[in-house]
This record gives C-alpha cells, structure tokens and sequence, in this order.
C-alpha cells in the first residue's frame, strides 16, 4: 500500500516538475526572441526623439529669425 502511495506522490512531482522545466526551457529559448523586439522597440523610440529633437531646434531657430527680424528697425527716408 505503501508503494503505491509513493507511486502516485512521486508520478504528480514529475509531471509538476516537467511542466515548470517545460515552462523555463520556453523561456530561455524565447529570450533572444524577446531582446531583439527590446532592441527594435528602442531604436523606434530613438528614432523618434531624434526626429523630435530636429523639429524643435528647428522651431527655435525659425522663431529666433523672427524675432530678429522683428527688431531690425524700418529705415524713414
């Protein structure tokens, strides 16, 4: 009787203990997977800041040429 409640108690911590190394193996092996589209999100957000960044230097300049423009005083002749 014994037996074969150690039978049953042992065949449960295997299958329990399969399905986690199952589950670990998965994620290590999706772990490349995962970085790369890390990777691809940051060079997206780089991008955009980048592109942000451009825009703004931009306006400034845009917006400093205005207001020199508006200093230059009119000549009366």
């Amino acid at each position: 009787m014994a037996d074969a409640l150690i039978f049953v108690v042992v065949e449960q911590l295997a299958s329990f203990l399969l399905d986690k190394l199952k589950k670990e193996v998965k994620l290590v092996l999706s772990a490349p997977k995962d970085v790369q589209e890390l990777h691809d999100i940051f060079d997206n957000i780089r991008d955009v800041l980048d592109d942000a960044e451009k825009r703004h230097v931009k306006n400034v300049i845009l917006n400093l040429e205005k207001n020199e423009i508006k200093k230059v005083p009119e000549v009366h002749g």
